[in-house]
């Protein structure tokens, strides 16, 4: 899955999320390295969606403050793969992928930025306790 670069050269990927209606959003996604959960989206998005609720999560931002965030269980298709998942609902801010879902479904994160590269794609080498 090839994705973009923003004006800001910031790395982007499209993902559809989803809840109870079964209805998917095509999302254009932040893909963060330094986010270590698995998704982020923004209220505007997620009430539509039908998300079921899990409740209030304490968060440390990078700059080291703290603030809330809704938790709320949905579904998300990356490259392919559809995985249930958390989902952080955000007051502002971007929707952002996170380390944690790309561990979950088994993804490499490939950020080339001199020729303007960001692709997610399967891991195909033996994970731990795997054998070759």
């Amino acid at each position: 899955m090839l994705g973009t670069f923003d004006a800001n050269d910031l790395p982007f990927v499209q993902i559809e999320v989803w809840g109870v209606n079964g209805t998917p959003k095509t999302l254009n996604a932040l893909v963060d390295s330094g986010y270590n959960s698995y998704l982020q989206i923004t209220f505007v998005d997620a009430v539509p969606l039908g998300l079921v609720l899990e409740g209030v999560q304490p968060k440390t931002l990078a700059d080291g403050s703290s603030k809330s965030n809704l938790v709320c269980r949905g579904m998300v298709k990356l490259d392919n793969k559809e995985v249930a998942t958390t989902i952080d609902i955000t007051f502002g801010g971007k929707t952002l992928i996170g380390t944690r879902l790309l561990k979950e479904l088994n993804k490499i994160f490939i950020l080339d930025c001199t020729s303007g590269k960001v692709e997610i794609k399967d891991n195909k080498l033996p994970q731990n306790g795997d054998k070759e």
